[in-house]
């Protein structure tokens, strides 16, 4: 069952308005669409989901609340700056970003996202260029230890990849339980609780539905979108996610960047501050200290919650840029 992290959150710094114009660009179980509706139903919605599963949620959605201006869009969000000049002109008031895999595609065997269930390795969030089970039985031992220890933060990636690729000479590995079984038996016993497979099947997903990309590409469209007044919430999940939103707003907040400069070369400080209030149309300004966390109460009621962080910032004029 999916439920929406921080849902409240994150619509609140979004600022929903009669007649705004919002993004979804997650839009999975819909939860955040819902949110923006309840609070408004007289707004234009575009809802972005690389996972034509979804569909019939946005279907849910459309009939319960006639009076919107709801759009889906099956495309990837890293495609957002695509997107937006398609639909040109036009002016956004608040985007909101859910980062990582869903519930419902968890919790569907067949998509082959967790070894809970045995189901076929696939880990497509839709429009992949490959599969998990593709990936997994042809790439070279030494990327394969390097993906997992990226994207994973696994400490036994070699061992790891060293078992997987000896046992697909086997025998291909084709479903979910068989290669957590390989990496169980590779990684042994751990000091924590997670299952030893945990770190590698993030890895697996993160590397082929290539999210930290889709992330990079998605926050730059968002500074294209920018104007005066553009609240945006982003949730993510690990901490890579987080250190590219994190990186996003650090530099292009105009007090961070002065900050930055002024502690590097007092002498310079002037040039260079000249050189920032010159450089960009608007700044970024956050709309809250620090990041924001699920609630003890929200953590009981989904566990999954537990590791969310979520980010939000608005977008302010720079009365200095030189076009």
């Amino acid at each position: 069952m999916h439920i929406t992290v921080l849902k409240k959150e994150t619509i609140d710094f979004l600022e929903i308005k009669k007649n705004g114009v919002y993004f979804d660009c997650t839009f999975g179980g819909g939860g955040h669409s819902r949110e923006m509706l309840e609070r408004c139903d007289e707004i234009t919605l575009f809802c972005i989901d690389r996972d034509m599963s979804v569909y019939p949620n946005f279907e849910k959605l459309k009939a319960d609340f006639p009076k919107a201006n709801l759009k889906f869009i099956n495309e990837k969000f890293g495609n957002l700056k695509t997107i937006i000049q398609n639909l040109q002109p036009i002016k956004i008031d608040g985007i909101a970003f859910d980062f990582g895999v869903s519930s419902m595609q968890i919790d569907s065997p067949d998509r082959g996202f967790s070894f809970q269930k045995d189901g076929n390795l696939s880990m497509e969030m839709g429009l992949c260029k490959i599969s998990a089970h593709e990936f997994i039985n042809s790439i070279d031992e030494e990327s394969l230890a390097n993906i997992i220890y990226k994207y994973g933060d696994e400490r036994k990636s070699r061992i790891i990849a060293k078992a997987i690729v000896k046992a697909r000479q086997n025998e291909e590995i084709k479903t979910t339980v068989q290669l957590a079984n390989i990496v169980k038996a590779a990684a042994r016993r751990y000091n924590d609780t997670i299952h030893p497979a945990t770190r590698t099947f993030q890895a697996i997903r993160i590397y082929i539905n290539d999210e930290l990309l889709e992330i990079e590409n998605a926050i730059n469209a968002v500074y294209f979108a920018a104007h005066e007044g553009l609240h945006v919430s982003c949730i993510s999940f690990h901490s890579l996610e987080d250190l590219i939103i994190k990186d996003f707003i650090k530099s292009h907040d105009k007090q961070n960047l002065e900050k930055d400069d002024f502690d590097k070369n007092y002498s310079n400080f002037v040039q260079k501050e000249q050189k920032i209030c010159t450089n960009l149309p608007f700044f970024v300004k956050k709309l809250h200290n620090g990041v924001i966390a699920p609630s003890k109460d929200e953590i009981s009621q989904n566990i999954r919650s537990r590791s969310a962080k979520l980010r939000a910032f608005s977008f302010t004029k720079n009365e200095n840029f030189i076009d």
